[in-house]
């Protein structure tokens, strides 16, 4: 504003002056009409203020400064915030693909298990049927041999000693000492007496209950 008050006033200075001189030709020359005269100071004011510059924007004030700062430091955090916004958005969607994979996972190990309790519990009940079927027939097998020695020791005990003798000298010395354990003492002492020396001691050995240790 102060500028262009200073431009009027130079104007019209300016007009003046040619305003003078304009008189002091008419007067001298007498060609000039006294409205040129008078309109020469206006018009003079009028193209210096033609020739004005436009009206410079008045600069931004500090206050602008600072607010156009803190405004650019909250958009550098709200850029930060987004940022981090977006990076725990990820790995969330991380985490729950790996929480799905586990989820997948124990449910395939849980059918696996249930098919190793499945197949174990036939493995178990196979186990338990042989070993009832192993004890079944060493029971069958122990009746056995209870009813063959029963036997043998009937057909010992009605042989004459001496020839009862000459089979047990060749028979297992497991399979007499069972003879043995059920035929009475006075039909053993008989037939040992036939049986040979070596092979008696050896039956007496084992008929003879343990000895206690002192």
């Amino acid at each position: 504003m102060k500028n262009k008050f200073r431009f009027k006033v130079k104007a019209l200075l300016v007009g003046f002056v040619l305003a003078k001189v304009a008189v002091t030709g008419f007067v001298l020359w007498g060609s000039a009409p006294l409205s040129v005269l008078l309109s020469a100071p206006e018009a003079a004011v009028a193209q210096d203020e033609a020739a004005l510059p436009s009206e410079p924007p008045a600069p931004p004030l500090s206050d602008d400064v600072g607010r156009q700062e803190r405004l650019a430091e909250l958009q550098a955090v709200s850029n930060q915030l987004e940022a981090k916004r977006v990076a725990l958005q990820e790995e969330e969607q991380r985490l729950n693909a790996q929480r799905k994979q586990l989820e997948t996972l124990k449910r395939e190990i849980d059918v696996k298990l249930e098919d190793l309790k499945s197949v174990q519990a036939k493995i178990d009940a196979q186990l338990k049927r042989k070993a009832e079927m192993e004890a079944q027939a060493q029971e069958q097998q122990s009746i056995a041999e209870a009813a063959k020695i029963k036997q043998l020791v009937k057909v010992y005990t009605s042989m004459k000693p001496k020839k009862a003798a000459e089979i047990i000298d060749k028979l297992d010395m497991k399979v007499v000492h069972q003879v043995f354990s059920n035929m009475k003492g006075e039909a053993v002492g008989q037939i040992l007496t036939y049986v040979s020396r070596d092979r008696a001691a050896e039956i007496t050995e084992r008929m003879a209950p343990p000895r206690e240790e002192k």
